[in-house]
C-alpha cells in the first residue's frame, strides 16, 4: 500500500523560485513581501525633490562699507567740491561806488566752500563802511553769497570848515564827506558860526522830521543858536521855529500860513505864530 506523499504546503508559481524566469509581476501586485516592507513605506518609491541650495549671504559689512563710501563722496560733493566753492557775490539794495566797495569788502571769501564759511566776519567787514546802516549775507546754492545791504540816507547835512558837508541820518551819524549836500537836504549851520553841538544836531533832526515831505525838500539855510533855537527858509520864505518842542503844531501852522505868502513866519510861540 503506497502511503502519501508528505504535503508541503501550496504550489507556487515556477518563476517565483529563485533563479526562475517569469513574467514582471502585475501593477497590482505587491513588489515587495509586506512582511520585509515597513507599514508606512509607500507602495511604489517615490523621486524624492532636489535639496534647495540656500542662498548666499554677503556680510553685513560690506553693506555698512558701500554705505559709508556713497556718503563721502555726497558729501564732499556738496561741501568740498570746486562746485561749491564761492565764486559769485551779489549785492542788493544799493548801486555805484558803494557797491563796488561792499563787493570787494567781501571779495575776501571767495574760493572758499560755500557751506563752510562763517557769515559773521564777513557781515563785520560789510559793516565797517559808515556808510552802510545794516547788512545780511545769505548763501545761494552753489555758488554765491547775497549781501542785503541797507544804505544810510542824509536827512541833513552839516557844513564843515573845509568848506564841505559831512552826510548825516535818521540817527544822528556823520557817515560820509561830500562837496555838497543832495537836493533836498538841508544843510545846518552854526547860527553864530561856532562849532555845532551833537545836541543842536539833535534839534536840527528832529524839525526837518517834523516837517511835511514836501516842505522838508525845500528847506535851505537851516539854523542852530547856542540855545538850540533853530530858524531857516523855505522857498525865500524865512521861518522861525525855536526849540524842539511842540515841533508836530508847529509844522501844521507853517504849512497854513505859507498859504498866505508871508516873508517871514514865526512859530516860536506856536500859540500865538506871526507872519509879515
Amino acid at each position: 500500500m503506497r502511503l502519501p506523499a508528505a504535503w508541503t504546503g501550496p504550489k507556487r508559481p515556477k518563476h517565483e523560485y529563485a533563479g526562475a524566469a517569469g513574467p514582471p509581476p502585475s501593477p497590482d501586485e505587491d513588489p515587495v513581501p509586506s512582511a520585509r516592507r515597513p507599514a508606512s513605506a509607500p507602495l511604489w518609491p517615490r523621486t524624492l525633490p532636489r535639496p534647495s541650495r540656500a542662498p548666499s549671504r554677503r556680510p553685513g559689512w560690506i553693506y555698512a562699507v558701500a554705505g559709508l563710501i556713497v556718503a563721502a563722496v555726497l558729501a564732499w560733493l556738496v561741501v568740498l567740491s570746486p562746485i561749491v566753492r564761492i565764486k559769485h557775490i551779489r549785492v542788493d539794495g544799493i548801486t555805484g561806488a558803494l557797491e563796488q566797495q561792499i563787493r570787494a569788502n567781501a571779495g575776501v571769501v571767495r574760493g572758499k566752500p560755500l557751506l563752510l564759511t562763517r557769515l559773521g566776519p564777513v557781515e563785520t567787514a560789510v559793516k565797517k563802511d559808515r556808510r552802510v546802516a545794516d547788512a545780511h549775507i545769505v548763501r545761494q546754492f552753489p555758488d554765491t553769497l547775497v549781501v542785503r545791504v541797507t544804505p544810510r540816507v542824509p536827512v541833513i547835512a552839516l557844513a564843515n570848515s573845509q568848506g564841505q558837508v559831512d552826510l548825516i541820518d535818521i540817527e544822528a551819524v556823520r557817515y560820509q564827506t561830500v562837496s555838497t549836500a543832495p537836493s533836498g537836504v538841508p544843510v545846518v549851520r552854526s547860527a553864530e558860526g561856532a562849532a555845532v553841538t551833537d545836541t543842536a544836531l539833535r534839534v536840527a533832526l528832529d524839525v526837518v522830521q517834523a516837517m511835511p515831505e514836501g516842505l522838508r525838500q525845500r528847506m535851505a539855510d537851516l539854523r542852530v543858536s547856542k540855545a538850540d533855537a533853530v530858524s531857516f527858509s523855505i522857498s525865500g520864505v524865512s521861518v522861525v521855529w525855536g526849540d524842539a518842542q511842540r515841533s508836530e503844531l508847529k509844522a501844521k501852522l507853517v504849512s497854513i500860513l505859507l498859504q498866505e505868502n508871508p516873508k517871514t513866519i514865526d512859530v516860536s510861540a506856536p500859540d500865538t505864530p506871526i507872519t509879515t
